[in-house]
């Protein structure tokens, strides 16, 4: 028998550890897309909440189409 005969294929393999330093960019690079989320679709929304509340909660209960009757047609 010989000694390459012994050794272990390639995929059998475990993959080694990521040093430190990529552990931090990983978390780098979460925090940078929540950041990104957060301000692409929270900021949004809570203006358009904003809007919709600035008549208080009793216009939210006020049908949109009563609340802006053309004047013209009475």
């Amino acid at each position: 028998m010989t000694a390459s005969a012994s050794t272990t294929p390639a995929s059998d393999a475990r993959p080694t550890a990521l040093p430190e330093r990529f552990a931090w960019g990983r978390m780098a690079a979460r925090g940078t897309a929540l950041t990104y989320l957060i301000v692409l679709l929270i900021i949004p929304l809570a203006v358009i909440l904003q809007d919709g509340l600035q008549g208080g909660l009793g216009s939210l209960c006020t049908p949109s189409a009563a609340r802006y009757r053309c004047t013209r047609c009475g």
